[in-house]
């Protein structure tokens, strides 16, 4: 599954100040992109009134509110700027199932069996059955999955705000550290060998499934690269 990802002020995600990744491939402008290069840097849109801004900038203090009640502890940014990033993001369940492993790996099968498990399926039934399952990287652990920020300041632990009813159950928005993330994603290329070198295709991630664990590296090294210029800009970090 893809999901939408942006490093921009999140008032102007609220406000709808952005181009998605379907309305840029339409504009034909997705293009291969080279790891530690310049971002583009997408201007305001003008069809975007003041009441609308101004409302999403009542939002994000809502926000700020929430995070810091469910949290204990005041959360801070700049929220200005342009937006620093606008992709898709295809292997949510690949880096987390990932994470997942590492914490428990001698509770489990391997890791791309793992994968494999019920038919191509994930295996979180396998993690969920494991007693007292902890995260070995619990800032990090969740990010890229829908509904999910990193925003670009410290935080003790990550944070779920916002409940939404589904026929599934309960939904939260989670939030998460930018910086302390970041630590935690370089941790994790470092233990896989994914250096400064490393480069991935966008829109060709397809690619990437034909090498072994090559979804993974493409996913940890894309990971690594949102949060660098998440924390790079002071912005956050938006999967939606």
């Amino acid at each position: 599954m893809a999901i939408d990802c942006f490093v921009m002020p999140l008032w102007r995600f609220f406000a709808g100040d952005f181009s998605t990744a379907t309305e840029r491939l339409m504009q034909g402008n997705m293009r291969r992109v080279i790891l530690g290069a310049e971002p583009k840097i997408e201007k305001p849109k003008s069809s975007v009134s003041m009441i609308d801004r101004w409302r999403a900038k009542r939002k994000v203090q809502h926000f700020r509110q929430c995070v810091t009640q469910e949290s204990g502890q005041t959360v801070s940014w700049t929220d200005s700027g342009p937006v620093a990033y606008q992709s898709q993001f295809h292997h949510d369940d690949v880096v987390n199932l990932y994470i997942a492993w590492r914490s428990s790996q001698d509770k489990l099968p391997p890791y791309d069996e793992l994968l494999r498990y019920e038919d191509g399926r994930p295996g979180w039934r396998l993690v969920n059955q494991i007693e007292n399952w902890k995260p070995l990287y619990p800032q990090l652990f969740g990010l890229g999955y829908v509904m999910s920020i990193a925003l670009p300041c410290s935080m003790n632990a990550q944070t779920k705000i916002w409940p939404e009813e589904r026929f599934w159950g309960t939904d939260y928005t989670r939030v998460h550290s930018g910086p302390d993330s970041l630590q935690e994603i370089e941790r994790i290329c470092a233990d896989l060998d994914v250096g400064e070198d490393f480069q991935r295709w966008e829109p060709g991630w397809e690619e990437c499934y034909t090498q072994e664990w090559g979804a993974l590296l493409d996913g940890v090294s894309t990971m690594r690269h949102i949060l660098r210029l998440g924390v790079q800009h002071g912005l956050p970090v938006i999967f939606w």
